[in-house]
């Protein structure tokens, strides 16, 4: 439970820090360097995270689908549909089947927001 509880920081921490670049106007240079770590970064985590099975607490899948839908709210719609694939995979391969249907609808919805 306590590494639950310290992969939950972790995630919130890496919201934390999206939500603020968003908040940033100026989208070169060294805001696209520091987005690019902080990302990179993320996505090394969620491939290392536990998922449970459904019945479980689902607070840390629901934590990261959180943090796909503000990277699509940020622009960046192709990180968040890699975000919702591999949660949906993770969730699949933990038999969570609630939170991996979650993720699919999500990835559904931002491909649609790009009208491909």
């Amino acid at each position: 439970m306590t590494s639950e509880k310290s992969d939950l920081a972790k995630i919130q921490e890496y919201k934390d820090k999206f939500q603020q670049m968003g908040t940033l106007a100026h989208r070169e240079g060294e805001w696209l360097k520091s987005y690019s770590r902080v990302l990179l970064n993320f996505l090394d985590l969620l491939d290392q995270l536990a998922i449970h099975e459904h019945g479980k607490d689902k607070t840390l899948a629901l934590q990261i689908h959180d943090t796909g839908l503000l990277l699509a709210e940020l622009g960046d719609y192709f990180t968040a549909i890699d975000v919702f694939q591999r949660l949906s995979a993770r969730c699949l391969a933990a038999k969570n089947f609630n939170q991996a249907g979650l993720a699919f609808n999500s990835m559904g919805l931002t491909y649609n927001q790009l009208n491909l």
